[in-house]
């Protein structure tokens, strides 16, 4: 069996990613290498040659929303949009596409984390919208439904004060989510955000030696360093567990 550690260790020295600096790269290759574990997607991705060209006016326009990217086929989804997999931009813009993250050069992958940095901003600006006649608002609802796939949320008529001060409308904003019973899981202190991205790659390196036979997996695992502890049986388990998870949420298994 030929082994490429790209597919495996995304954090080995010196060519691979650094957990200190590359958060954001880290992020960026955890949606990348997900859809790489769903052939029919690659597929799919890869039956349009002119990809990179049709996603560039929508990262331009919506550089905030650009995570994901907008639909390559009208009518594939229609009587069932909420089966529709969710397809990261990066897959698109990324020229080496379907080979591993890692096969990229430094200046490469950097110049497309560049371009996605807005998008995987997790301090985004609130959608607003003019109240406008039904089929405005409608339409409005509906480009903030296809901007947000893949994240839960709920839209409210929010009435504001052109003369109110900014921090006024802050607080009532806060006061109100709590009146409605919104608790949002607060950060551990230990595992942070930070650390979520090399983490989910992590476990996403156990999904991918879980399924492998254990003559071929154990001599290559002694070379990753996050394995290098007991109970790797238990490892492999959860993260396979976990990244299996992921694929259902983002409508990959239905695929498989």
């Amino acid at each position: 069996m030929s082994f490429d550690w790209r597919e495996y260790d995304f954090f080995r020295a010196p060519y691979g990613l650094s957990k200190r600096t590359d958060q954001l790269e880290a992020e960026i290759c955890y949606d990348y290498e997900l859809v790489r574990e769903c052939r029919p997607l690659i597929d799919y991705i890869l039956s349009f040659p002119d990809r990179a060209e049709r996603v560039q006016l929508y990262l331009q326009s919506l550089p905030v929303y650009a995570r994901w990217a907008p639909n390559l086929k009208t009518g594939v989804y229609s009587e069932y949009p909420q089966h529709e997999p969710i397809i990261p931009l990066v897959c698109l813009l990324t020229p080496w596409f379907s080979a591993p993250w890692l096969s990229g050069s430094r200046k490469e992958r950097q110049r497309i984390v560049h371009q996605l940095a807005k998008s995987y901003d997790h301090l985004r600006p609130i959608p607003l919208h003019p109240y406008a006649e039904e089929s405005a608002r409608m339409y409005a609802f509906a480009t903030l439904r296809d901007r947000l796939q893949g994240t839960p949320y709920t839209i409210f008529f929010v009435p504001v004060a052109e003369d109110e001060p900014f921090k006024t409308t802050a607080t009532r904003l806060t006061q109100a989510r709590k009146e409605l019973g919104h608790n949002p899981r607060p950060a551990s202190k230990h595992h942070r955000y930070t650390r979520g991205a090399a983490a989910a790659l992590n476990r996403l390196s156990c999904f991918r030696f879980s399924k492998l036979l254990p003559r071929e997996r154990d001599p290559l695992i002694e070379s990753v360093d996050f394995l290098r502890l007991k109970n790797v049986d238990s490892q492999l388990s959860r993260g396979k567990a976990a990244v299996l998870k992921d694929l259902g949420k983002r409508n990959y298994l239905s695929l498989l």
